[in-house]
C-alpha cells in the first residue's frame, strides 16, 4: 500500500502538472484522430461525399457527357448527311422538270411557228424519251430506296 499512498502523494502534490499531462494527452490523441475525419459536402448524385469522391463523380461526368456530346455529333453528322441527299435530290428533280419544260417550249414553240420540221422533231422526240427515260429511273430508285428502308425498319 505504500506504493499506492506515494503515487497519491505525488499526484496531490503536482495536481496541476498532472492535469495538465491529461489534458495534452486527450487533446494530442483528438488531434492525432482528425485526419480520419474527413470533411464531407453534398455530391452530384446528391449523397454526402468526401473530396476524393467528389473528385472521382467529377470524372465520371465528364466522362459521361463527353460520350454525350460525341453520340450528338454523331446524329448531327448523319442529319447533315441526310439533308444533303435530300437538298441534292430536290435539285436533281428541279433540273429534270426545268429540262422538261425547256424542251417543250422550244419544241412546243417550233412546232407552232412551223420552224421545226421532221428532221428536228426526230433528235428532239429522242432527248424527250431520254428525259422520261431519266425521269422514270428517278422515280422507280426512289421507289426501291423506300422498299430497302422499309425491309431494313429505318424509315420513320
Amino acid at each position: 500500500m505504500d506504493i499506492i499512498r506515494t503515487i497519491t502523494k505525488g499526484i496531490d502534490h503536482n495536481r496541476w502538472t498532472v492535469i495538465a499531462s491529461v489534458v495534452a494527452v486527450v487533446v494530442a490523441a483528438s488531434i492525432l484522430s482528425m485526419p480520419g475525419c474527413q470533411s464531407e459536402t453534398v455530391g452530384l448524385d446528391g449523397t454526402q461525399v468526401t473530396a476524393t469522391q467528389l473528385n472521382q463523380q467529377a470524372i465520371d461526368a465528364q466522362k459521361d457527357l463527353q460520350l454525350r456530346a460525341d453520340a450528338l455529333a454523331a446524329d448531327i453528322e448523319a442529319a447533315k448527311e441526310k439533308l444533303g441527299a435530300a437538298y441534292d435530290d430536290i435539285a436533281k428533280q428541279d433540273a429534270t422538270k426545268a429540262a422538261i419544260l425547256d424542251f417543250a417550249t422550244t419544241f412546243g414553240g417550233g412546232l407552232l411557228t412551223g420552224s421545226v420540221g421532221v428532221a428536228d422533231a426526230v433528235p428532239a422526240a429522242v432527248s424527250l424519251g431520254a428525259l422520261l427515260f431519266a425521269g422514270g429511273t428517278l422515280a422507280d430508285n426512289k421507289r426501291k430506296d423506300i422498299v430497302i428502308k422499309e425491309a431494313k425498319g429505318t424509315v420513320a
